[in-house]
């Protein structure tokens, strides 16, 4: 009898440009709590980490 192999499960990261999901959420009036977006990201997509970028330091 024939072994069966399991699909592993992909790893998601999400890369965030925070300034651009800030205007994006500004121009729409709203408020974003960063942990219930962590949460969505998580439970929704599987996001295993997220990286916000918030720019280059000069």
């Amino acid at each position: 009898m024939p072994k069966k192999i399991k699909a592993k499960k992909p790893i998601v990261y999400a890369f965030i440009d925070s300034q651009n999901l800030n205007l994006g959420i500004k121009s729409q009036g709203w408020k974003l709590d960063w942990r219930k977006f962590r949460q969505y990201l998580r439970n929704k997509y599987s996001v295993v980490k997220a990286y916000l970028f918030i720019g280059q330091v000069a």
